[in-house]
């Protein structure tokens, strides 16, 4: 993959224990904003928030700030996005997977507004489905072409994270209220529908890829034609292999005005996360043509766009961590100049 390169910007050891679950947006500025939790141990163990920030189309990176502090509690699943007439960066995050809250940036990162508790969205759920645990992405959140900040999450009934159900909540108001959307419940070949990247399709509808732990070892998708009040049934995306783990997608026009998805997963048919990939679609996912393989031993992913520079973003899990398959040593960006340019011809 042509003029790719790779920097390490949070590593194991480097004040935590351990940074996983990363996400990463661009402001239509051309601020990039990498973020994550920074843990002492575990899912549950005490978790800050923490975000590097870049000015110049990811050449370096800023020191790390620390976003939340766990103080004692778990902070997980942050979710930012950016986009939308006002510029504005939304956050959202979670507190020990019971508690929603909402901040947003009117400066490209550098101060917050003070959280706002959004659980009320989540308990919207509760008639259907009993949680006992909520999360949003991970990744990155989507300001739809109607204004519409959309946040995929999922959902469980007990502490374990067994078994899944996902869906969205969503707000019309540029973060003042949030809903709930539809739910994505489980079938014979998806069981637990859970971590799921989402995009607006080109005739504005939403493309949900989902983390599926099926034994088939294949992603799978629904779709919604109303913003995301109800989902189809999930299917299984025999194109997409992967090795039960989350992933990055994201969607926008090009300088030709195509609608253009672009997909990051560990492409594995075995439980082994291995062979980071990037991958394109013309055609609302339909399709997908492979474009290369980033990292031999991944994991996470989340992928932006500048919209400026046209520079691709792949921010992820790099390696093991010995006797630990699947505890990233690293979380690294990737970066990928004019990657519209590059590609154009062939796409």
């Amino acid at each position: 993959m042509p003029h790719m390169l790779k920097q390490d910007i949070e590593r194991h050891g480097d004040g935590y224990y351990i940074h996983r679950i990363p996400g990463i947006v661009c402001t239509r500025r051309g601020t990039v904003l990498a973020y994550c939790e920074s843990r002492s141990g575990g899912d549950w163990s005490e978790i800050d928030i923490t975000l590097r920030k870049s000015t110049d189309d990811g050449k370096t990176w800023g020191a790390r700030r620390v976003l939340v502090r766990g103080e004692g509690h778990t902070t997980n699943n942050p979710v930012m996005f950016a986009g939308g007439d006002s510029g504005r960066i939304h956050f959202l995050w979670h507190k020990n997977y019971a508690c929603a809250f909402y901040q947003f940036s009117d400066d490209e990162g550098e101060s917050w507004s003070e959280p706002e508790d959004v659980t009320y969205a989540y308990e919207q759920f509760r008639p259907e489905y009993p949680w006992e645990v909520i999360a949003a992405g991970p990744g990155h959140g989507t300001v739809l072409s109607n204004g519409t900040l959309f946040v995929p999450v999922w959902l469980s009934t007990d502490h374990s994270h067994h078994p899944f159900v996902c869906g969205c909540i969503f707000s019309h108001d540029n973060g003042k209220t949030w809903n709930r959307g539809g739910l994505i419940m489980a079938t014979d070949k998806i069981p637990e529908p859970n971590e799921t990247a989402a995009c607006e399709t080109g005739d504005g509808g939403i493309l949900m890829n989902i983390r599926n732990t099926g034994p088939s070892y294949r992603r799978a998708v629904a779709k919604s034609a109303d913003g995301g009040a109800s989902f189809s049934a999930p299917v299984l995306e025999t194109q997409l292999q992967d090795p039960h783990c989350a992933a990055g997608m994201l969607s926008f026009r090009n300088e030709a005005n195509r609608h253009v998805l672009v997909f990051s997963n560990c492409e594995s048919e075995s439980p082994l996360r291995i062979n980071l990939s990037l991958r394109v679609s013309l055609d609302d996912g339909a399709n997908w043509r492979a474009l290369g393989v980033i990292e031999e031993i991944s994991g996470y992913s989340d992928v932006c766009l500048n919209p400026l520079t046209g520079t691709l973003f792949c921010y992820y899990e790099r390696g093991w961590l010995e006797n630990k398959p699947g505890w990233p040593q690293a979380l690294t960006v990737a970066r990928i100049e004019s990657f519209m340019n590059d590609f154009e011809a062939e796409l």
